[in-house]
């Protein structure tokens, strides 16, 4: 019997990418936008900067991958407004 592996929140800092869609961000995002993970919510929401909108988003882990190209993650950091960036 398979047991299911229980979703680890990111450090706060870590660039993700939008990886699927669902009916509750498929408005506000697209595949391959990137965000920029702040917390976890009770509920299990990741609480992210998105910086297309230069604002808070909330999304499901389920909808989401660590950005893990170095390259691709300090271009991003360029992006984040101050008052969101994690030290």
């Amino acid at each position: 019997m398979e047991h299911p592996v229980e979703c680890q929140a990111p450090q706060p800092g870590t660039w993700l990418e939008v990886s699927q869609l669902d009916e509750w961000i498929e408005e506000d995002v697209a595949i391959g936008d990137k965000l920029y993970f702040l917390a976890i919510s009770p509920l299990g929401l990741f609480h992210c900067y998105l910086p297309k909108r230069y604002g808070p988003f909330w999304v499901d882990p389920k909808n989401v991958a660590v950005v893990t190209d170095p390259a691709t993650t300090r271009t991003l950091e360029q992006e984040i407004s101050a008052s969101y960036r994690v030290h």
